[in-house]
């Protein structure tokens, strides 16, 4: 048998707070954002220098990651239904004038309207019953 019992804690009241390791964070930090101007400096030099290391810090820590972005596309959609739509963004992708992503993209926008309608018509048709049947 172990030492503990399963299920009960070696040291029930846990650690005692001491205070100590707060105050030497709080003096690094202190100390940190006092040299925080040199110490970029010396990491921008050593990254001017040849030092991958510090320009991978560099760009990782202080540079945002660059995300592509998509300029939006004017598309006219001729027609009144969602299949008459979709129809049109096929025939603007023949005819070369939307691309292929941009095409699945409205695509999808499409298929996730005609889902909202599907539920919106659902929901509308279930309180029609409902207040047929008196409820």
């Amino acid at each position: 048998m172990g030492r503990f019992q399963k299920g009960q804690s070696g040291n029930p009241k846990g650690r005692p707070p001491s205070g100590v390791c707060e105050a030497m964070s709080n003096t690094l930090k202190q100390a940190v954002k006092e040299e925080l101007p040199a110490i970029l400096r010396a990491l921008l030099d050593a990254a001017k220098n040849g030092d991958t290391a510090a320009a991978n810090l560099l760009l990782t820590r202080c540079c945002p990651t660059l995300k592509p972005v998509q300029e939006p596309v004017a598309t006219p959609l001729q027609g009144d239904s969602l299949t008459d739509k979709a129809k049109s963004i096929l025939d603007l992708v023949c005819a070369g004038t939307l691309s292929p992503d941009d095409a699945k993209q409205l695509l999808s926008s499409l298929a996730d309207v005609a889902k909202i309608q599907e539920s919106d018509e659902l929901t509308r048709r279930i309180d029609a019953l409902e207040q047929m049947a008196g409820k």
